[in-house]
């Protein structure tokens, strides 16, 4: 749907007085011309529809709320002469009867050009119309597609809400939520997600950049705690203190306190956050044969 982003949002407003109908330019396959909907409009619809479309400026007022100018394309016909039927069933052409229906009738809206800038003074519409470009149009394609005893009621209002693009001026505002620092409640509820990657360890995984580079990761961690890794008979192997502030991360090298390869086993892993609380852990560790 092209033309669905502008400054001014839209309202296609369903009028209960006729007076207030739009007049339109009708556009369709012509055989033999290459007309499109965005050529110049020579001649009007027929009838009119029951129906304006509006830009809406400023959505505190409606002083300054301006009525578009309309086309119809109707993609069904394909008849060089035509008595187009928005809204109407009955088809006439110079070679007899035939039906037509709104199934295909695609609309675009359009500001007034030119001289003529006030529609809501001026309810008529000049001939011929100027060119309508990709960029002057309002609303672009929409489409009408169903019987005409089904459009919406006399007083219906559909508001269109656009994309709004960025204009010099223009200020956006946003409130900082102020960070919760050294919050033991928060620190205790995230207990539950502290835990160790890989798990199971199994002699080498696709992050280490060789044999001697061995490592697991303790995650979501807080930037003070104590970890300490015992073996199943409950031999303290490893004690890491940490204070790191600037990550939640925290590897260890399996590597015992004598800085020895550790073997092949389960590991407790016991951390201590001061004044919150502690999490347990089990490591499954399978080393490679050296």
């Amino acid at each position: 749907h092209k033309g669905f982003i502008g400054n001014s949002d839209l309202e296609i407003r369903f009028e209960k007085d006729t007076t207030l109908y739009s007049g339109y330019y009708p556009f369709t396959k012509i055989v033999g011309t290459s007309k499109k909907i965005l050529d110049a409009g020579t001649y009007l619809g027929n009838d009119k529809l029951p129906l304006s479309v509006w830009q809406i400026n400023d959505p505190s007022t409606t002083l300054d709320d301006k009525r578009l100018y309309l086309k119809v394309y109707d993609g069904g016909l394909i008849k060089r002469n035509f008595s187009d039927s928005f809204w109407s069933n009955a088809y006439i052409d110079s070679t007899g009867g035939a039906l037509d229906s709104v199934l295909w009738e695609k609309v675009i809206a359009f500001p007034p050009l030119g001289s003529d800038t006030n529609y809501v003074s001026s309810p008529h519409i000049p001939l011929p119309l100027p060119v309508t470009t990709d960029k002057n149009y309002r609303m672009g394609f929409w489409l009408l597609s169903d019987k005409p005893e089904n459009k919406p009621q006399p007083g219906t209002v559909i508001k269109v809400n656009l994309w709004k693009s960025l204009t010099a001026g223009d200020k956006m505002t946003f409130v900082a939520v102020k960070p919760l620092i050294n919050n033991k409640d928060i620190a205790a509820a995230n207990l539950a997600n502290i835990s160790v990657y890989p798990n199971p360890y199994y002699g080498i995984h696709k992050l280490e950049n060789g044999l001697n580079n061995q490592w697991v990761q303790f995650t979501n961690l807080p930037p003070t705690c104590t970890i300490r890794i015992y073996s199943l008979s409950g031999e303290p192997v490893r004690k890491i203190d940490r204070t790191d502030a600037g990550s939640t991360f925290q590897n260890w090298d399996l590597r015992n306190n004598g800085n020895q390869n550790i073997a092949s086993g389960m590991y407790i892993v016991h951390v201590d956050i001061p004044g919150v609380g502690t999490k347990v852990l089990k490591l499954a560790v399978a080393q490679m044969t050296r």
